[in-house]
């Protein structure tokens, strides 16, 4: 699949992780440059990335002030199928995550295993928009390199 904004070449590899992974690592800036991991959960639309956040989180800090990320997958126990995605955020305030009901159907039944309801969701109300601009599969045959 290509993203329609910005006709990355988005493979097998990675679409699979996009459907059925259920945590991903967003790789967010410090002010004093240093990466920032952190495990999120996350929507795919076909085009976009989803994360939300709570709005006092690192996450939209370093977001405010360098909007590109890198967001990558576990690698399988012997550490093949890697699957690095960089790109550009846009930050939204003020939506609720329930109202996404990709997200919210994604994401329900590891809410109810954690004993979360929807109003535990609604206090990510920052939701960051990636739009992927390059995806590196760990291997020579890589669509695109993130560097």
């Amino acid at each position: 699949m290509t993203s329609a904004d910005t006709g990355v070449l988005l493979r097998a590899e990675a679409e699979r992780h996009l459907r059925e992974d259920e945590v991903a690592w967003l790789v967010t800036v410090t002010a004093k440059g240093m990466g920032y991991p952190t495990p999120v959960w996350f929507a795919f639309d076909g085009r976009h990335i989803v994360v939300y956040a709570e709005p006092t989180s690192r996450k939209v800090a370093n977001v405010a002030r360098q909007p590109m990320v890198t967001l990558h997958f576990n690698s399988d126990p012997a550490g093949s199928d890697i699957v690095v995605i960089t790109g550009l955020v846009s930050i939204e305030p003020d939506v609720d995550p329930n109202a996404d009901e990709a997200y919210a159907t994604k994401y329900r039944p590891p809410m109810d295993r954690l004993g979360m309801t929807a109003v535990d969701l609604r206090l990510s109300s920052v939701r960051l928009r990636i739009v992927p601009r390059s995806v590196w599969l760990g291997d020579a045959s890589a669509a695109s390199d993130p560097r």
